[in-house]
């Protein structure tokens, strides 16, 4: 296990998960939405500017075209004729045309001659070198804007949607996961820190629990505390007799293997044990209640795995439990491994005692009164416990961890 860094939480300038996580989600959106809309922008601009060009080129072109015959028959009338069919044109306002004095000769009109949008292009028309007049186009080209920016507004519209959409889903989700965090840090034992930030309030609480060994606790303590585990499986010789060579190979794989998954939740590691026998320890660099419950859960768990187990194979397998609580050198080597095998050996001899499913507990450390602010227990001997069970919320959390482990391993 890796040892947490932890900040103070009370002074961290982290916001809650619940509103730090859409507002990230936000101002990203906003930020990518900004560049979008530019680049979305930019290129309809220069769009527009080139239709409306091609547009202009174009009319002029037609017009031009259409106006050299009549003008050089000097037919007024069919100047003026001309004139007035190109206005028919949806971008044409008006057309007029300018002698070389510059005095207006003919002019038409649209129906809907008064626009703001409007803009004047002209063209001198020459024939063999020589100037003939000027001729003059007010256009009104908006609506060739108007319908190259329905893209922009298009991308506006499906960004904004998109990050109401985003951000709305991300509180939602936040929420929940803030939610449970929160309800999780209350069920920790421990006093329940302000909760600024979940994920440090966690830390804060998993502390205890997760601090492991390192060479400055070595330094500083010359011992540490762990609870020896052991479970002895009552009716072995009868399920020697019974179950074939095949079919216990098949059931102790099984169990090694719900032991194997159980420790890696809880932090556990596997002892040497006795035919028989299953054998594990969780240790701690302090004495501390919640180092006995996090020890009582993990054994209750396997317990309630490998009867779940026993079930589904149809064999009986009955198990009782024996849990120490103690102090253990770390220096020497060699006393450390001698006081691990005593509690071990201690432990299997309380086990063999006890009735099946039975878990007991033995610690000088903590009273009757103590242990029964993290569970449930019954007085068996001196200095000897039976575990009946926990609280609703820890069973509810429990069974979870159970069902979870049993879908992995069977």
């Amino acid at each position: 296990m890796t040892k947490i860094n932890l900040k103070n939480v009370k002074n961290s300038s982290l916001s809650s998960l619940k509103y730090r996580a859409p507002t990230q989600t936000l101002f990203s959106c906003l930020l990518i939405g900004t560049l979008l809309c530019l680049v979305s922008f930019y290129q309809t601009q220069k769009l527009i500017e080139k239709k409306s060009n091609s547009e202009r080129e174009s009319i002029m072109n037609q017009l031009v075209t259409l106006i050299q015959k009549p003008l050089l028959n000097n037919d007024n009338l069919g100047l003026q004729f001309t004139l007035q069919e190109m206005t028919t044109n949806e971008f044409v306002i008006s057309c007029s045309f300018f002698d070389v004095n510059g005095d207006l000769v003919v002019k038409s009109s649209s129906e809907d001659s008064l626009n703001l949008n409007s803009e004047k292009i002209e063209k001198k028309l020459e024939f063999e070198k020589t100037v003939l007049g000027t001729l003059v186009l007010e256009l009104d080209l908006s609506q060739i804007q108007s319908e190259q920016m329905k893209i922009f507004y298009y991308v506006f519209l499906m960004w904004l949607v998109l990050t109401v959409l985003l951000t709305l889903i991300t509180f939602k989700n936040s929420s929940n996961i803030s939610k449970g965090i929160t309800n999780l840090i209350s069920l920790i034992p421990g006093d329940n820190p302000t909760i600024t930030n979940e994920i440090h309030a966690l830390e804060s609480k998993l502390q205890p629990l997760l601090k492991s060994l390192d060479e400055v606790d070595v330094l500083q303590n010359s011992n540490s505390f762990a609870c020896i585990f052991s479970g002895v499986i009552l009716n072995r010789e009868s399920l020697n007799n019974e179950l074939g060579k095949e079919n216990q190979n098949s059931l102790f794989e099984k169990v090694d293997l719900c032991v194997k998954r159980t420790l890696e939740l809880y932090g556990g590691e596997r002892l040497e044990g006795n035919e028989g026998t299953v054998s594990f320890l969780i240790r701690s660099n302090s004495k501390s209640k919640q180092h006995i419950l996090i020890s009582l859960m993990a054994v209750h768990t396997l317990n309630q795995v490998l009867i779940k187990l026993s079930r589904k194979m149809g064999i009986s397998l009955n198990l009782s439990w024996s849990v120490h609580n103690d102090e253990l050198p770390l220096a020497p080597l060699f006393k450390f491994h001698e006081s691990i095998q005593k509690l071990k050996v201690l432990a299997s001899k309380e086990a063999s005692k006890n009735n099946n499913n039975d878990i007991v507990l033995s610690s000088i450390y903590f009273d009757f009164d103590e242990l029964t602010t993290i569970a449930r227990f019954k007085f068996w001997r001196e200095n000897i416990y039976l575990l009946e069970g926990f609280d609703e919320q820890r069973q509810l959390i429990l069974q979870k961890q159970i069902d979870h482990i049993c879908s992995v391993c069977f």
